[in-house]
């Protein structure tokens, strides 16, 4: 409708009035609604609602007198009011066009008036309107009016917002343009240093080159001088008519040689007058060269927090391991040692520098980021152990390139649940939907450790490939092949020559136990005045050995036996079995020692049974173990071991047949790797003699197939018919990144245990943080970065750190009151079971009492005898056996079993179990036998009372009706009452004593 885009009023009206009928549509409505806002500042008065109507009476051909400018206006508004909810719901629609194509229909005088609202009003009730009058025209005018104040409303706390924004905007903008002026002053003193060094030297070169161009200027005026000197004195010698002009240079008369010279002086001072003031310029320069150059440099930026490059430079001596109240020394030391200045300002305290010991931590996770970003397939490794009496947890990702260390978390406890919520927690720290990335689990054979695999499974929505520790079955091998040692040693029925020296561990062999106790001679300081002497014969004889061949290629004469873990068993039992002969020539000419250990040693290297057991689990040492030890970690993706594995039970079926390879040392490894030959494989595989060969090859079978037995129990996933067998092309290629073992995560917990070692009362966090940068090797990534990279990493520390520590100050809460949580349930058990323990006692003292106490040996006849029935005799007569033996008796019998005995028998044991009690045990003894004993006495007994427990004196006065009248200390004149069976429970339990 460009025809009505006018500029001036009158000619607006005229166009509307030289409109069709058909054309005065909605749009053109809206148009004069529109413009009538735009104009109600300028108050124009030519477009007013008179001439509006008079301009609508002749388009319609109508006088128009039924209709008040009033209504008019109202139906105009009405018309403008429903565009816009139109344009609200949806421009493009085509009821928007639509409406406003429709031709507009003038208001009916009924319509007009219904259309009357005052502001601020509240229309009519349908009911009171004329006959006749449009309601869906009033609803709809109301509900646009109530959309109309709600946008209203909406539009202030808009604007209300805006305003709060533009103030936040506005303070940041001051503050980042106070940031962007010291920067800039900065830099614009940067710029003058610059600018100045670069005046005062080319002020320096300018003086040089003037100062030689005046040196050849003056030397060449004296030159001419001297010339002129003599020319004029030839011509004095011979008179010439010298005609003088403007155009010659040549002197005619003194007074103009005169001149001449003193022009020259002139010209000479006053290069000389330039030659003072560059210098003096010269001189200033380089003064303000030298302010620049020994000007110190600042420690903080901005006068607040230290700069980045104090930060850097202090993560990396705490990476290298240096004491945080250290770290600032050295820094100054070592600035002052390269640069020769001083650093201007305080540098980190000890507390600082533990904050930027959490900032480290800050460091290693954008690294993290920086290098899992767009990596696939990942694993998660990670394992579990009990550190200081809680439970430490590592966690790791391996890509295809490299293992990092993600988090080193502390959990109140080990169950399943609580691993998945550290592990969700670590995974979340590290990165965003990180779990989708990870197609693999590495870990060891736990069964928490699959219930774990499948909540992570249940969390991705996918299975995730469960990979097992390839290293760790050596554990099993070494627990299993000795409980196959024990059984043969119990077969053959080898006893312990020196019973009161060597001592084993439950379920241990004696081979183990000659191994740990040889392990004690060269490790254990008790016994050094053996170890030494022992090693010193040792090499002097192994020295003196014309065949090299004869020596162990290890320079450690015998491992320490720390843990039978992985292969120490195995290798420490060869030793053993090669420094047999040698021992025994040591403790038969050699050693005086009196100790009765190393005499004990000394009996066992007799026994030839039990040096054939060391030589069968040498042989697997050598052909399985150590090849195994070897080989395994060499293979980088876990399925590449699958034939191998394959191999190794092949080989094992092999050998359980038929060990005969394995004593001569013609058999190859269990694995595709060399055997280490030495002195001790030498020994092991040279005969021993026809019979100790064959119970050698007997015993070997034994234990190859326990080693068997293991491999195929706990490698089955990668054996036919496993899951892992025969891996399609995707399960490969998700099973890249999967390494063959877990035991990074140890070596992780090694270095929490170093450091712990050094800090003892540092927090776990900080342990995690130290441990994750010189892990992750976050110094070597962050020297990559440009400086720009390393000052925006080390800003973005800087501001997560104060978060990361809130969020972990409130973790550390939340775990130690889970922990606390835990003692009071713990507490609560030990409560039950005591009380369960109590009443058992004082059931014991009341069935004790029906018989009149404890009886003394010569009454035990007389006493049955007043007891009527057989059945209260059997259950006196237990009493009093429970009571000598458990309550009186310091040596506790195990034949004092009262089940199934008659009274005769029991009888008989009572007087076995009757002993004289030791001295502390007399006054339960007397009271046990006399409950009188105890009135007049004062007492201190334990209560507990909302789990704290308290000591209570009393005093016990008289017994009433069977129990004993008490009173309290601070309590005179009340009294209580306890039976005899508390008192003395409470006695034999230590909970009463008397004071």
């Amino acid at each position: 409708m460009s025809l009505i885009f006018q500029e001036d009023s009158s000619e607006f009206l005229e166009q509307i009035a030289a409109l069709e009928r058909d054309q005065l549509t909605n749009e053109v409505i809206c148009e004069v609604v529109g413009r009538l806002k735009k104009m109600k500042r300028k108050k124009d008065l030519c477009l007013s609602w008179a001439n509006i109507k008079a301009a609508l009476a002749t388009v319609v051909d109508d006088s128009l007198d039924c209709i008040t400018e009033k209504n008019l206006r109202h139906s105009f508004f009405s018309v403008y009011e429903k565009r816009c909810t139109k344009i609200k719901n949806g421009k493009g629609s085509d009821g928007y066009k639509e409406f406003l194509s429709a031709v507009y229909v003038l208001p009916t005088t009924r319509e007009a008036s219904a259309l009357q609202l005052t502001p601020r009003s509240r229309p009519v009730t349908p009911s009171s309107f004329q006959e006749g009058v449009n309601e869906e025209v009033f609803k709809e005018n109301y509900e646009l009016k109530q959309q109309n104040h709600s946008l209203q409303n909406d539009i202030r706390e808009r604007d209300a917002k805006v305003a709060k924004l533009e103030k936040l905007c506005q303070d940041l903008t001051q503050k980042n343009f106070t940031k962007e002026r010291k920067k800039t002053e900065q830099k614009r003193l940067t710029e003058d240093s610059k600018r100045q060094l670069n005046r005062a030297m080319y002020w320096r070169q300018l003086y040089f080159d003037t100062k030689d161009e005046l040196e050849i200027k003056t030397t060449n005026s004296l030159k001419s001088m001297h010339s002129k000197f003599l020319k004029i004195r030839r011509q004095q010698a011979k008179p010439v008519t010298v005609t003088v002009t403007t155009k010659t240079s040549e002197i005619s008369s003194d007074d103009e040689l005169m001149q001449v010279i003193a022009d020259l002086r002139t010209n000479v001072k006053e290069k000389h007058d330039t030659i003072g003031v560059l210098e003096d310029q010269l001189l200033e320069s380089q003064d303000r060269v030298n302010d620049l150059l020994n000007q110190e440099k600042s420690t903080k930026r901005d006068g607040k927090s230290y700069s980045s490059d104090v930060r850097e430079a202090s993560y990396h001596l705490m990476d290298l391991g240096m004491a945080e109240e250290n770290v600032s020394g050295a820094v100054r030391r070592v600035y002052k040692c390269l640069t020769g200045q001083e650093l201007m300002g305080p540098l980190p305290s000890a507390k600082t520098q533990n904050r930027f010991g959490n900032e480290m931590k800050s460091v290693s996770r954008q690294q993290l980021k920086d290098v899992l970003q767009g990596e696939e397939d990942m694993t998660l490794k990670f394992d579990g152990t009990t550190k200081a009496s809680h439970h430490a947890v590592e966690v790791e990702i391996a890509t295809k390139d490299a293992t990092y260390l993600i988090a080193v978390k502390d959990q109140e406890g080990g169950t399943a649940d609580q691993y998945h919520a550290t592990l969700n927690e670590s995974l979340n720290d590290t990165g965003d939907n990180l779990l989708s990335n990870i197609s693999n689990t590495m870990s060891d054979r736990v069964v928490t450790n699959q219930c774990i695999e499948k909540k992570l499974s249940k969390d991705k929505g996918q299975d995730l490939n469960g990979f097992k520790c390839a290293i760790h079955p050596l554990d099993t091998f070494s627990k299993d092949v000795d409980k196959a040692v024990k059984n043969h040693e119990d077969t053959i029925k080898i006893d312990n020559p020196a019973p009161n020296q060597l001592f084993r561990s439950a379920g241990d062999s004696w081979t183990m136990t000659m191994v740990k106790a040889i392990s004690k001679i060269f490790h254990n300081d008790k016994y050094s005045s053996v170890g030494p002497d022992l090693d010193s014969f040792i090499a002097d004889k192994l020295a003196a050995t014309p065949i090299n061949e004869l020596s162990p290629t290890s320079s450690t004469v015998y491992h320490r036996f720390v843990g039978n873990r992985f292969h120490i068993y195995f290798l420490d039992a060869g030793l053993v079995f090669f420094y047999t002969d040698l021992c025994v020539l040591f403790f038969e000419t050699i050693s005086s020692s009196t100790n009765p250990f190393p005499k004990a040693i000394y009996q066992w290297l007799k026994s030839e049974q039990l040096v054939t057991t060391l030589r069968a689990v040498g042989l697997i040492g050598k052909f399985i173990s150590g090849p195994w030890m070897r080989f395994v970690p060499s293979v980088n993706c876990i399925l590449d071991l699958n034939p191998h594995l394959l191999e190794a039970t092949e080989k094992l079926s092999k050998w359980i047949a038929d060990p005969s390879e394995l004593l001569d040392g013609t058999a190859s490894p269990i694995f595709p790797t060399s055997c280490l030959k030495d002195g001790v494989f030498n020994i092991l595989t040279t005969s021993q003699g026809a019979s100790l060969d064959e119970a050698c090859m007997k015993l070997l079978k034994v234990l190859l197939q326990a080693v068997k037995d293991v491999i195929t129990r706990q490698m089955s996933d990668q054996l036919p018919g496993g899951k892992f067998w025969d891996p399609s092309p995707a399960l490969y290629k998700q099973a890249q990144s999967c390494g063959v073992d877990n035991i990074s995560g140890e070596r992780r917990f090694g270095s929490v245990d170093a450091y712990m070692k050094k800090a003892p009362n540092a927090s776990l966090e900080k342990v995690e943080a130290r441990t994750m940068f010189k892990g992750n090797k976050t110094a070597s990534w962050l020297e990559g970065q440009d400086s720009k990279s390393r000052k925006r990493a080390i800003e973005v520390a800087m501001k997560e750190t104060s978060e990361t520590m809130v969020v972990e100050k409130k973790r550390r809460l939340g775990r130690l009151e889970a922990h606390r949580e835990s003692i009071r349930n713990q507490r609560r058990q030990l409560s039950k079971m005591e009380e369960k323990k109590r009443d058992q006692v004082q059931k014991i003292i009341e069935d004790l009492l029906e018989g009149s106490g404890l009886w003394r040996l010569e009454d035990i006849e007389a006493e049955t005898r007043k007891i009527k029935g057989k059945g209260k005799q059997v259950k006196v007569l237990k009493a009093q056996i429970n009571t000598w033996n458990k309550y009186i008796s310091t040596v506790k019998s195990k034949e004092a079993t009262v089940t199934g005995k008659t009274v005769q028998q029991l009888q008989e044991l009572l007087a076995k179990v009757h002993c004289t009690p030791s001295p502390e045990k007399e006054v339960l003894l007397k009271a046990l036998q006399d409950t009188d004993t105890l009135i007049g006495k004062n007492i201190s007994q334990e209560w507990m009372q909302d789990e704290v427990t308290e000591l209570w004196k009393r005093k016990i006065h008289q017994v009433k009706a069977g129990e004993y009248e008490v009173s309290y200390e601070n309590e005179a004149g009340k009294f209580y009452y306890l039976t005899r069976a508390e008192v003395l429970a409470d006695m034999i339990l230590g909970d009463l004593m008397i004071l």
